[in-house]
């Protein structure tokens, strides 16, 4: 946890040193503004999580919609206090219980004929059915550090409606007081976003994608 306390604030310091030039592009920079909702989907993710949220903030994004779910015992790592907590003190967000435990991605039993509702596609399209239609959402996760800057300025590249903004990120591993960078952890598309929910927006089940042989 010290590691991820001294990482936020190093993007503070960075935030601060970069404030000219943040405020230089926003003065020229004129498309249209958004109201953006953070789109998460959490389970077990206790350690990084207030971490995750936090950064978040300061991209400004301030409306959202928290995700969680518990295990077949219905009880998780405190997750769900954390992201209660967090709705509760930021009226922007709503926290939202998914009621069905959900099967991990790349597990074998989505070679089955698995009951839906346990599945990752159902839960994903469950919570993204409490944004509102229209409405720009980003996709946040639970283990992921924001960039403040990145993200605020990502926002702005916005300027119609079918726009879709590709956030690129870095894999890194945290281990006995060090810091691992992941082999060709280097990403860009695949994982985060931001894009419209308009008709046709929602997640598909593709077992060639989420079962592992």
């Amino acid at each position: 946890m010290k590691f991820f306390e001294k990482l936020l604030k190093s993007i503070k310091k960075r935030t601060d040193l970069y404030y000219f030039y943040y405020k230089y592009y926003d003065f020229f920079n004129k498309n249209q503004e958004i109201k953006l909702y953070a789109f998460l989907r959490a389970y077990n993710e206790k350690q990084t999580i207030k971490m995750s949220l936090e950064t978040m903030l300061q991209g400004g994004v301030i409306n959202g919609i928290l995700g969680y779910h518990l295990n077949e015992q219905k009880s998780d790592d405190g997750t769900s206090k954390i992201l209660k907590k967090f709705a509760e003190n930021n009226n922007g967000f709503k926290d939202i219980l998914y009621p069905y435990h959900v099967i991990p991605a790349h597990d074998n039993r989505y070679e089955n004929n698995t009951n839906a509702n346990l599945r990752l596609d159902t839960y994903y399209n469950y919570i993204l059915n409490h944004i509102p239609k229209n409405e720009w959402f980003i996709k946040i996760d639970g283990d992921h550090l924001y960039n403040p800057i990145a993200l605020n300025m990502a926002i702005k590249q916005i300027t119609n409606s079918y726009d879709v903004i590709y956030l690129p990120y870095i894999n890194i591993h945290y281990k006995n007081n060090k810091l691992f960078f992941i082999k060709d952890g280097f990403r860009i598309g695949d994982d985060n976003w931001i894009v419209k929910y308009i008709n046709g927006v929602k997640f598909i089940f593709d077992s060639k994608i989420n079962v592992k042989k």
